[in-house]
């Protein structure tokens, strides 16, 4: 008797493994594909972003935005940092920035650096109002290779400072997954239907 119950254990045990996800290894631990409904958050706002909770945060970022579409499901998640004040010289922010471009290269290898300023406003303490007035791109990126693809089906990651109009800067970190192209495809249509 004891071995028909150990062995009917054993059965489910692998039955179970078998059906059982798979541990997330996705940026932030959100799946391409999924519904943003599978993760908690707040209504979806225009163009199909959805602000959620992410299975797995990273310290740095504040809040998370999903872009989902019906057919295509979740095609970018972005983290989006905490605000960055008084720091005229953009010194904190490109800290910041250089930590953060270290930990994802971990993962996904080099990338490109963009920055990038308009000649006229190209004084060292003008550096965060440079990038408010988008005057300024400073902006990594890392793009998979057909060779050696990204892992998690990601096929682009974007690290990048931006400003907002009340005079303070952010940095964000947009993976766009390997279904983006189907989902631009979809947005497209979307809007053409609306006629």
């Amino acid at each position: 008797m004891k071995t028909s119950a150990f062995g009917a254990a054993a059965v489910m045990t692998a039955f179970l493994s078998l059906y059982t996800r798979p541990a997330v290894s996705q940026p932030f631990g959100v799946e391409q594909g999924h519904n943003p409904k599978e993760y908690e958050g707040r209504s979806p706002q225009p163009y199909g972003i959805y602000e959620i909770t992410v299975p797995k945060p990273h310290p740095y970022f504040d809040f998370y935005t999903v872009q989902s579409f019906p057919k295509n499901g979740i095609c970018t998640v972005t983290a989006h940092g905490p605000e960055i004040t008084g720091d005229p010289f953009g010194t904190r922010a490109r800290k910041e920035f250089s930590v953060l471009s270290e930990q994802i290269s971990a993962k996904y290898g080099k990338f490109t650096l963009t920055d990038t300023v308009n000649p006229a406003y190209n004084r060292p303490q003008d550096w965060a109002k440079t990038v408010v007035r988008e005057e300024r791109v400073y902006k990594g990126l890392w793009l998979s290779d057909t060779r050696k693809p990204f892992p998690d089906n990601v096929d682009s990651v974007a690290l990048y400072i931006s400003g907002i109009p009340r005079d303070y800067i952010v940095i964000s970190a947009r993976f766009e997954f390997n279904n983006f192209a189907a989902c631009k495809a979809e947005r497209e249509a979307a809007k053409q239907n609306a006629f």
